[in-house]
Order: structure tokens, then C-alpha cells, then sequence
């Protein structure tokens, strides 16, 4: 899911279609965006490391 809407640029609507059609499940928009957000906010930390070493390079 994250991968689908971070990288793949795919709207909720989309993707609830996707996993509705090609998984047969039926997630709602709410709980992609929710799940998303939960994704976001686990990898807080290591972009906050990132960033750091990043900012540190130059």
C-alpha cells in the first residue's frame, strides 16, 4: 500500500479498486489512508537518520 501510493503516485479510489479486483478485498479509502499514515509515521525515525547523515555530507 505504501509502496503503491508513495512511489507509484496511486489514489486511494485506485487502490481500493486494485485490491478489491486483483486480491479480493474489500478495503475502504479510510483504511488505505489510515494504513499509509501508519507507514509514515514508522519510518519517521530512519528518514530523520537519513536526513541527518545527509545534511552531515555536505
Amino acid at each position: 500500500m505504501a509502496y503503491l501510493h508513495t512511489r507509484q503516485y496511486l489514489p486511494f479510489a485506485r487502490m481500493s479498486e486494485f485490491f478489491s479486483d486483483f486480491c479480493n478485498l474489500d478495503i475502504s479509502q479510510g483504511t488505505l489512508c489510515n494504513l499509509v499514515e501508519k507507514f509514515a509515521q514508522k519510518a519517521a525515525l530512519a528518514y530523520g537518520i537519513i536526513r541527518v547523515k545527509k545534511i552531515n555530507l555536505f
